[in-house]
């Protein structure tokens, strides 16, 4: 299953008033393309507005956000190799002891860490180690859904509207390791985000060809999503 990433009205996402940019392509050439999200029911849906005010309860915080189903939003997809890759940077980025190549002491002599491809990422030992203990990067690493609120916990398990379980956290907090990532490894400028999201994946089974991409894809999401006051999910 893809991996699409939606920054927008929660009205709009769970009324499915949106198209992912394939299903966007497919509308301009005439072709519709209908995506199905298996074990979700627009009949199933709880209006928005008591989900938001059941959120706010459960988090003890007393916010809101202008959330209308007409409202603008912005998707992309970076599919899990390019969503992967950026994981995977992060993840070294916290555990550089973990990344491939590093060498691991084991009781007789020691052995090299091998490579992961960007969509296996939850097999590598870097990523494992950083979601048991983020430091740097907790939102990026663990959150599949955003909301643009301030207060409560970093990081916190609530349902959707679907009523799925998630791990939740904060727009503007995920902005900021984006940024932190970006500083800290590649230092995209701009110019070279637009570049590498236009260049595309060069090698979908390696690090080194998703990763520029995959930053490139992943962080405008997050800065509509901040500069807009909208929540930024991860749809698949």
């Amino acid at each position: 299953m893809g991996l699409d990433i939606y920054a927008g009205p929660v009205s709009r996402y769970a009324g499915a008033g949106w198209q992912t940019i394939v299903q966007q392509a497919g509308a301009a050439a005439g072709m519709p393309v209908i995506t199905v999200r298996p074990g979700e029911s627009l009949s199933e849906v709880q209006p928005v507005e008591r989900w938001k005010a059941a959120i706010m309860r459960q988090l003890g915080v007393n916010e809101d956000w202008d959330d209308r189903p007409n409202g603008e939003y912005y998707t992309d997809k970076p599919g899990w190799e390019g969503y992967g890759a950026v994981v995977l940077l992060a993840a070294y980025d916290e555990h550089p002891e973990l990344a491939p190549g590093a060498k691991v002491k084991r009781l007789f002599g020691s052995r090299a860490v091998g490579a992961v491809a960007p969509d296996q990422f939850g097999e590598a030992e870097a990523y494992k180690a950083a979601v048991e203990s983020p430091v740097r990067y907790p939102t990026l690493l663990r959150a599949e859904w955003c909301l643009p609120i301030s207060g409560g916990p970093a990081l916190f398990a609530a349902p959707t509207p679907t009523g799925k379980q998630v791990t939740m956290g904060h727009v503007d907090r995920l902005m900021g390791e984006l940024t932190l990532l970006n500083e800290r490894t590649l230092k995209l400028s701009p110019a070279d985000m637009e570049a590498a999201r236009q260049a595309g994946p060069t090698d979908p089974g390696s690090l080194e060809g998703m990763v520029r991409f995959g930053l490139s894809v992943v962080m405008p999401t997050a800065e509509f999503a901040a500069k807009n006051r909208v929540a930024w999910i991860m749809d698949y």
